[in-house]
Parts: structure tokens; C-alpha cells; sequence
């Protein structure tokens, strides 16, 4: 559990410092020039947009200068998927009535862990580099799913 919390906050640190990368920022003006505010927070930035924008930016700010998290043998980079997609849809989540119990802690821990397995897995499952090689990659289609799955 404490790496999974470390790599959470390294994760969020990664995305605090390519916030503000000159490639990033290229991205966030194009981005903000084409969406809507919404509830969802864009780190190292004063402006909130809807989830899915919100996962795009920062998910590009924590992959900004790829010095996050790496799982060689898959190859991933788990953090600039998973964390960006489960923070957007529990911020979104928070701000629509849904009938569901909110996101706890323990609930998104939970959430971050599986979904920082189930993509080397399967990456893994999939001969890792050679999927790469391929053109493929296994964490943009099944690490952030899974993770959303809950009651």
C-alpha cells in the first residue's frame, strides 16, 4: 500500500512540473480554447474543465518529460493513465448525483492499485515489447478501465 501511495504522489508531482513545460502549455491553450469549464481541476493551472479534458491535460503533464513511473518489462507508464483518469471521474462523479457511494481514500488507493496492475499485466501477457514494437500499447486500453469498476 505505501508504494502505491508514493507512486501516487510522485505521480501528481510529475504532472505539477510538466504542467508548465513549454509543450504542455502549447496543449493546455488548445485545450482550453476548445472545451467548456466543468469540475474537473487541471494541475499547475487555475482553470477546471469536464473529465475527459481534464484526464487528456494531465495525463500529458505526468508522461511531460517521462521521468514517472516505468514498468520496463510491459512497457507502461502507469501513472499518466491512471491516476488522471480516476481523479477526473471522481471529481466529475462529486459534482453529479449518481446514487453511488463517493469515492473514499481506501476506495481510490484501491482503484489506483488495480489499475497499475491489470495494464503491466497485460502488457506483460501480451510479450511487452514486442506488442510495442507493433505500434501498441498496452495501458491506454486496459489500465484505467478496470480501475473504474466498482459498486
Amino acid at each position: 500500500m505505501q508504494l502505491n501511495q508514493y507512486l501516487i504522489l510522485d505521480g501528481i508531482a510529475c504532472a505539477l512540473v510538466g504542467a508548465r513545460l513549454p509543450w504542455s502549455e502549447t496543449a493546455a491553450q488548445a485545450v482550453f480554447a476548445m472545451e467548456s469549464p466543468g469540475p474537473c481541476t487541471i494541475y499547475g493551472w487555475e482553470t477546471n474543465l469536464g473529465p475527459l479534458p481534464a484526464a487528456l491535460l494531465n495525463s500529458t503533464f505526468i508522461q511531460g518529460f517521462e521521468l514517472e513511473d516505468y514498468h520496463s518489462d510491459a512497457p507502461l507508464h502507469s501513472n499518466s493513465l491512471v491516476i488522471p483518469a480516476l481523479l477526473a471521474a471522481a471529481e466529475h462523479e462529486s459534482n453529479t448525483p449518481s446514487g453511488r457511494q463517493p469515492f473514499t481514500g481506501v476506495t481510490f488507493l484501491l482503484a489506483v492499485i488495480i489499475g497499475c496492475e491489470v495494464g503491466p499485466r497485460i502488457g506483460l501477457a501480451l510479450n511487452g515489447t514486442e506488442m510495442l514494437n507493433r505500434g501498441w500499447h498496452s495501458g491506454a486500453v486496459f489500465g484505467p478501465p478496470p480501475q473504474l469498476q466498482r459498486p
